[in-house]
Protein backbone atom coordinates (compact mmCIF):
# COMPACT_ATOMS: atom_id res chain seq x y z
CA UNK A 1 0.00 0.00 0.00
CA UNK A 2 1.52 3.47 -0.46
CA UNK A 3 0.21 7.07 -1.06
CA UNK A 4 -0.07 9.10 -4.25
CA UNK A 5 0.52 12.66 -3.91
CA UNK A 6 -0.99 13.98 -7.31
CA UNK A 7 0.19 18.03 -8.19
CA UNK A 8 -1.46 19.01 -11.13
CA UNK A 9 -5.07 19.41 -11.25
CA UNK A 10 -7.23 17.52 -12.95
CA UNK A 11 -10.15 15.17 -12.69
CA UNK A 12 -10.32 11.50 -10.99
CA UNK A 13 -12.85 8.92 -12.31
CA UNK A 14 -13.61 5.17 -12.03
CA UNK A 15 -13.36 3.11 -14.87
CA UNK A 16 -13.16 -0.94 -15.21
CA UNK A 17 -13.51 -0.50 -11.06
CA UNK A 18 -10.21 1.14 -10.64
CA UNK A 19 -9.55 4.67 -10.04
CA UNK A 20 -7.83 7.43 -13.30
CA UNK A 21 -6.97 10.52 -13.06
CA UNK A 22 -6.84 12.47 -15.64
CA UNK A 23 -4.98 16.70 -16.87
CA UNK A 24 -5.02 18.50 -19.55
CA UNK A 25 -6.49 18.87 -22.82
CA UNK A 26 -8.62 16.21 -24.22
CA UNK A 27 -8.09 15.75 -27.34
CA UNK A 28 -11.02 12.97 -28.22
CA UNK A 29 -13.06 16.03 -27.59
CA UNK A 30 -10.97 19.14 -29.22
CA UNK A 31 -8.89 18.46 -32.36
CA UNK A 32 -5.44 18.49 -32.00
CA UNK A 33 -4.45 20.63 -34.66
CA UNK A 34 -7.07 23.47 -32.88
CA UNK A 35 -4.87 23.87 -29.80
CA UNK A 36 -2.63 26.65 -29.04
CA UNK A 37 1.41 25.46 -29.27
CA UNK A 38 1.19 25.89 -25.42
CA UNK A 39 -2.11 23.58 -25.33
CA UNK A 40 -0.62 20.68 -27.80
CA UNK A 41 2.11 20.76 -25.09
CA UNK A 42 -0.64 19.68 -21.89
CA UNK A 43 -2.59 16.96 -23.80
CA UNK A 44 -4.57 15.32 -21.17
CA UNK A 45 -2.06 12.67 -19.30
CA UNK A 46 -3.73 9.78 -17.49
CA UNK A 47 -2.46 8.01 -14.77
CA UNK A 48 -3.73 5.09 -13.38
CA UNK A 49 -4.17 4.16 -9.55
CA UNK A 50 -4.36 0.96 -8.79
CA UNK A 51 -7.03 0.70 -6.19
CA UNK A 52 -5.63 -2.10 -4.74
CA UNK A 53 -2.66 -0.49 -3.75
CA UNK A 54 -3.48 2.73 -2.29
CA UNK A 55 -3.67 3.83 1.00
CA UNK A 56 -4.20 7.70 0.38
CA UNK A 57 -4.73 10.12 -2.10
CA UNK A 58 -3.21 14.02 -1.84
CA UNK A 59 -4.48 16.49 -4.19
CA UNK A 60 -2.77 19.75 -4.42
CA UNK A 61 -4.20 21.29 -7.33
CA UNK A 62 -8.26 21.72 -8.99
CA UNK A 63 -9.42 18.31 -8.38
CA UNK A 64 -13.06 17.60 -9.67
CA UNK A 65 -14.78 13.65 -9.13
CA UNK A 66 -18.01 12.20 -9.08
CA UNK A 67 -20.05 9.75 -6.46
CA UNK A 68 -18.25 6.66 -8.43
CA UNK A 69 -15.03 7.57 -7.81
CA UNK A 70 -15.98 8.47 -4.44
CA UNK A 71 -18.01 4.64 -4.27
CA UNK A 72 -14.85 3.17 -5.02
CA UNK A 73 -12.63 5.27 -2.38
CA UNK A 74 -15.27 4.25 0.35
CA UNK A 75 -15.32 0.66 -0.52
CA UNK A 76 -11.55 0.14 -0.50
CA UNK A 77 -11.52 2.60 2.47
CA UNK A 78 -8.75 5.26 0.54
CA UNK A 79 -8.69 9.07 2.30
CA UNK A 80 -8.41 11.46 -0.06
CA UNK A 81 -6.70 14.95 1.46
CA UNK A 82 -7.38 18.10 -0.18
CA UNK A 83 -4.82 20.92 -0.22
CA UNK A 84 -5.45 24.59 -2.03
CA UNK A 85 -3.90 26.81 -4.21
CA UNK A 86 -1.24 27.85 -1.65
CA UNK A 87 -1.06 24.37 -0.48
CA UNK A 88 -3.82 24.74 2.64
CA UNK A 89 -5.16 22.07 3.87
CA UNK A 90 -9.07 22.14 3.26
CA UNK A 91 -10.22 18.68 4.15
CA UNK A 92 -10.35 15.30 3.32
CA UNK A 93 -12.54 12.58 2.12
CA UNK A 94 -12.84 9.99 4.71
CA UNK A 95 -14.70 6.76 4.56
CA UNK A 96 -17.21 5.32 6.57
CA UNK A 97 -15.48 4.02 9.45
CA UNK A 98 -15.01 -0.14 9.25
CA UNK A 99 -14.51 -0.68 12.69
CA UNK A 100 -16.93 1.06 14.95
CA UNK A 101 -17.48 0.20 18.62
CA UNK A 102 -20.40 1.63 20.44
CA UNK A 103 -18.64 0.48 23.90
CA UNK A 104 -15.56 3.02 22.93
CA UNK A 105 -17.31 5.83 21.77
CA UNK A 106 -18.86 5.90 24.95
CA UNK A 107 -16.53 5.64 26.98
CA UNK A 108 -14.19 8.05 25.16
CA UNK A 109 -16.88 10.89 25.65
CA UNK A 110 -17.18 9.73 29.35
CA UNK A 111 -13.36 10.91 29.63
CA UNK A 112 -14.33 13.85 28.18
CA UNK A 113 -16.75 14.81 29.89
CA UNK A 114 -14.93 13.92 33.49
CA UNK A 115 -13.00 16.42 34.02
CA UNK A 116 -10.18 14.60 36.01
CA UNK A 117 -10.03 11.71 33.62
CA UNK A 118 -9.79 14.12 30.82
CA UNK A 119 -6.88 16.02 32.76
CA UNK A 120 -4.73 12.70 33.08
CA UNK A 121 -5.06 12.42 28.45
CA UNK A 122 -4.56 16.07 28.03
CA UNK A 123 -1.82 16.30 30.78
CA UNK A 124 0.06 12.99 28.83
CA UNK A 125 -0.27 15.08 25.21
CA UNK A 126 1.46 17.88 26.22
CA UNK A 127 3.90 16.10 27.95
CA UNK A 128 4.49 13.98 24.84
CA UNK A 129 4.75 17.11 22.70
CA UNK A 130 7.24 18.68 25.19
CA UNK A 131 9.41 15.39 24.75
CA UNK A 132 9.39 15.41 21.06
CA UNK A 133 10.42 18.97 21.10
CA UNK A 134 13.26 18.59 23.18
CA UNK A 135 14.52 15.03 21.16
CA UNK A 136 14.82 17.51 18.15
CA UNK A 137 16.54 20.15 20.01
CA UNK A 138 18.57 17.72 21.94
CA UNK A 139 21.42 17.29 19.01
CA UNK A 140 21.61 20.94 18.46
CA UNK A 141 21.77 21.84 22.08
CA UNK A 142 25.76 19.80 22.75
CA UNK A 143 26.82 22.60 20.49
CA UNK A 144 24.88 25.71 20.81
CA UNK A 145 24.96 26.98 24.55
CA UNK A 146 21.65 29.59 24.09
CA UNK A 147 19.64 26.19 22.79
CA UNK A 148 20.97 23.91 25.87
CA UNK A 149 19.74 26.87 28.13
CA UNK A 150 16.07 26.81 26.20
CA UNK A 151 15.75 22.80 26.90
CA UNK A 152 16.45 23.65 30.49
CA UNK A 153 13.72 25.83 30.65
CA UNK A 154 11.19 23.75 28.09
CA UNK A 155 12.23 21.08 31.07
CA UNK A 156 11.50 22.67 33.63
CA UNK A 157 7.74 23.56 31.90
CA UNK A 158 7.18 20.35 31.57
CA UNK A 159 7.26 19.58 35.18
CA UNK A 160 4.71 22.04 36.10
CA UNK A 161 2.52 20.35 34.26
CA UNK A 162 1.63 17.98 37.13
CA UNK A 163 0.56 21.19 38.72
CA UNK A 164 -1.84 22.68 36.16
CA UNK A 165 -5.44 22.40 37.51
CA UNK A 166 -8.00 22.83 34.47
CA UNK A 167 -7.49 22.32 30.25
CA UNK A 168 -6.53 25.98 29.89
CA UNK A 169 -3.94 25.92 32.61
CA UNK A 170 -2.40 23.08 30.15
CA UNK A 171 -2.55 24.76 27.35
CA UNK A 172 -1.04 27.72 28.07
CA UNK A 173 2.12 25.44 29.37
CA UNK A 174 2.10 23.96 26.02
CA UNK A 175 2.17 27.53 24.27
CA UNK A 176 4.70 29.06 26.50
CA UNK A 177 6.68 25.93 25.43
CA UNK A 178 6.48 26.43 21.77
CA UNK A 179 7.23 29.69 22.22
CA UNK A 180 10.95 28.91 23.37
CA UNK A 181 10.56 26.04 21.17
CA UNK A 182 10.80 28.39 17.99
CA UNK A 183 13.03 30.76 19.49
CA UNK A 184 16.01 27.41 19.80
CA UNK A 185 14.40 26.33 15.84
CA UNK A 186 15.38 29.87 14.55
CA UNK A 187 19.00 29.42 15.63
CA UNK A 188 19.14 25.84 13.74
CA UNK A 189 17.65 27.02 10.47
CA UNK A 190 19.94 28.38 7.97
CA UNK A 191 20.34 32.37 8.31
CA UNK A 192 18.73 32.72 4.71
CA UNK A 193 15.50 32.23 6.06
CA UNK A 194 13.90 34.67 7.69
CA UNK A 195 12.11 33.37 10.89
CA UNK A 196 11.01 35.82 14.03
CA UNK A 197 8.06 33.89 15.47
CA UNK A 198 5.33 31.64 14.53
CA UNK A 199 2.90 32.61 12.11
CA UNK A 200 0.07 30.57 11.10
CA UNK A 201 -2.56 32.59 9.53
CA UNK A 202 -1.95 33.50 7.03
CA UNK A 203 1.82 32.45 6.74
CA UNK A 204 3.98 35.16 6.52
CA UNK A 205 7.55 34.11 5.34
CA UNK A 206 9.00 31.14 3.86
CA UNK A 207 9.39 28.91 7.64
CA UNK A 208 6.06 29.77 8.49
CA UNK A 209 4.56 28.31 5.17
CA UNK A 210 6.59 25.62 5.27
CA UNK A 211 5.66 24.43 9.12
CA UNK A 212 1.72 25.53 8.15
CA UNK A 213 2.04 22.79 5.36
CA UNK A 214 4.19 20.02 7.19
CA UNK A 215 2.00 19.92 10.30
CA UNK A 216 -1.01 19.58 7.52
CA UNK A 217 0.55 16.70 6.07
CA UNK A 218 1.28 14.59 9.56
CA UNK A 219 -2.23 15.43 10.21
CA UNK A 220 -3.43 13.92 7.61
CA UNK A 221 -1.46 10.61 8.53
CA UNK A 222 -2.75 10.50 11.72
CA UNK A 223 -6.12 10.73 10.44
CA UNK A 224 -5.92 8.23 8.15
CA UNK A 225 -4.50 5.89 10.94
CA UNK A 226 -7.41 6.87 13.21
CA UNK A 227 -9.93 5.78 10.80
CA UNK A 228 -8.51 2.33 11.25
CA UNK A 229 -9.36 1.52 14.80
CA UNK A 230 -13.11 2.21 16.75
CA UNK A 231 -11.93 5.54 18.22
CA UNK A 232 -14.29 8.88 17.57
CA UNK A 233 -12.05 11.55 15.84
CA UNK A 234 -13.93 14.29 17.21
CA UNK A 235 -13.62 13.11 20.84
CA UNK A 236 -9.96 14.73 22.19
CA UNK A 237 -8.79 15.86 25.11
CA UNK A 238 -7.03 18.16 25.00
CA UNK A 239 -8.34 20.51 22.81
CA UNK A 240 -11.67 21.40 22.52
CA UNK A 241 -14.68 20.10 19.96
CA UNK A 242 -15.23 22.28 17.27
CA UNK A 243 -16.61 21.53 13.67
CA UNK A 244 -13.78 21.92 11.31
CA UNK A 245 -10.91 19.52 12.51
CA UNK A 246 -10.94 16.42 14.32
CA UNK A 247 -9.47 17.03 17.65
CA UNK A 248 -8.33 14.04 18.48
CA UNK A 249 -6.54 13.97 15.85
CA UNK A 250 -5.33 17.70 16.72
CA UNK A 251 -4.19 15.63 20.28
CA UNK A 252 -2.25 12.94 18.39
CA UNK A 253 -0.69 15.63 16.29
CA UNK A 254 0.86 17.55 19.07
CA UNK A 255 3.44 14.11 20.04
CA UNK A 256 4.38 13.10 16.31
CA UNK A 257 4.63 17.14 14.55
CA UNK A 258 8.15 17.88 15.61
CA UNK A 259 9.71 14.08 15.60
CA UNK A 260 7.78 13.86 12.01
CA UNK A 261 7.46 17.17 10.58
CA UNK A 262 10.43 19.45 12.48
CA UNK A 263 12.69 17.05 11.94
CA UNK A 264 11.92 16.88 7.96
CA UNK A 265 11.83 20.44 7.94
CA UNK A 266 15.38 20.71 9.58
CA UNK A 267 16.66 18.60 7.04
CA UNK A 268 15.89 20.01 3.91
CA UNK A 269 16.65 23.22 4.82
CA UNK A 270 20.38 22.57 6.38
CA UNK A 271 20.59 20.23 3.61
CA UNK A 272 19.68 22.97 1.12
CA UNK A 273 16.96 20.64 -0.37
CA UNK A 274 14.88 23.52 -0.36
CA UNK A 275 15.92 27.03 -1.11
CA UNK A 276 13.97 30.47 -1.10
CA UNK A 277 13.50 29.80 -5.17
CA UNK A 278 11.27 26.84 -3.78
CA UNK A 279 8.63 29.67 -2.42
CA UNK A 280 6.11 32.22 -3.57
CA UNK A 281 4.65 35.46 -2.09
CA UNK A 282 1.25 37.20 -2.77
CA UNK A 283 0.75 39.68 -0.93
CA UNK A 284 1.34 39.11 2.54
CA UNK A 285 0.96 35.11 2.21
CA UNK A 286 3.67 32.70 1.73
CA UNK A 287 3.61 29.60 -0.35
CA UNK A 288 5.28 26.52 -1.66
CA UNK A 289 5.66 26.62 -5.00
CA UNK A 290 5.41 23.20 -7.10
CA UNK A 291 8.90 22.13 -7.26
CA UNK A 292 8.92 23.03 -3.38
CA UNK A 293 6.16 20.57 -2.76
CA UNK A 294 7.76 17.84 -4.63
CA UNK A 295 10.58 17.85 -2.51
CA UNK A 296 8.65 18.36 0.81
CA UNK A 297 6.49 15.63 -0.26
CA UNK A 298 8.89 13.14 -1.23
CA UNK A 299 10.90 13.52 1.71
CA UNK A 300 7.32 13.07 3.77
CA UNK A 301 6.64 9.83 2.11
CA UNK A 302 10.22 8.74 2.86
CA UNK A 303 10.01 9.45 5.88
CA UNK A 304 6.23 8.27 7.15
CA UNK A 305 7.66 4.97 5.65
CA UNK A 306 11.14 4.89 7.63
CA UNK A 307 11.21 2.60 10.41
CA UNK A 308 12.33 2.88 13.89
CA UNK A 309 12.71 0.49 16.68
CA UNK A 310 9.97 -0.08 19.32
CA UNK A 311 11.20 -0.93 22.81
CA UNK A 312 8.41 -3.00 23.87
CA UNK A 313 8.13 -4.97 20.69
CA UNK A 314 11.61 -4.91 20.35
CA UNK A 315 10.89 -4.81 16.42
CA UNK A 316 11.49 -2.17 13.71
CA UNK A 317 7.85 -0.89 12.98
CA UNK A 318 7.29 2.87 10.31
CA UNK A 319 6.15 5.47 11.56
CA UNK A 320 2.96 5.00 10.27
CA UNK A 321 2.48 2.03 12.52
CA UNK A 322 4.46 3.77 15.75
CA UNK A 323 1.31 6.16 15.40
CA UNK A 324 -1.49 3.54 15.09
CA UNK A 325 0.29 1.83 18.22
CA UNK A 326 -0.14 4.91 19.81
CA UNK A 327 -3.72 5.24 19.26
CA UNK A 328 -4.60 1.87 20.36
CA UNK A 329 -2.59 2.92 23.38
CA UNK A 330 -5.35 5.14 23.79
CA UNK A 331 -8.21 2.89 23.63
CA UNK A 332 -6.77 1.12 25.94
CA UNK A 333 -6.70 3.54 28.75
CA UNK A 334 -10.00 4.60 27.49
CA UNK A 335 -11.50 1.03 27.52
CA UNK A 336 -9.33 -0.98 29.68
CA UNK A 337 -7.66 1.40 32.29
CA UNK A 338 -4.25 0.65 31.05
CA UNK A 339 -2.30 3.76 31.91
CA UNK A 340 -1.42 5.79 28.56
CA UNK A 341 2.15 7.05 28.45
CA UNK A 342 2.95 9.33 25.46
CA UNK A 343 5.75 7.91 22.75
CA UNK A 344 8.66 8.19 23.76
CA UNK A 345 11.96 7.11 20.98
CA UNK A 346 13.72 5.15 23.43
Amino acid sequence: MRSYYILRSGRLSQKDKSLLFSSGYDVEHTLFEDLTEDEQKNVVQKSWLPVEEVDSIYFFGETDTNSRALGLLGSHGICAHYFNYYGWYTGSFVPRKSLISGETTVRQSEHYLNEEKRMVLAREFVSGSIYSMREVLRPHSEKNAQIKTIMDEIKGLQKELIKQANIPAVMGIEGNTKIKYYMAIKQIIPDEFEFEKRVKHPPDNAVNALISFVNSLVYTAILKELYSTPLHPSVGFLHEPFERRYTLVLDISEIFKPLIGDKIILELLNNKRLRLSHFDKDLNYCYLNDSGRKVVVSAFDEKVKSTIKHKKLKKMLSWKQMIRMELYKIMKHITKDEQYNHFRLK
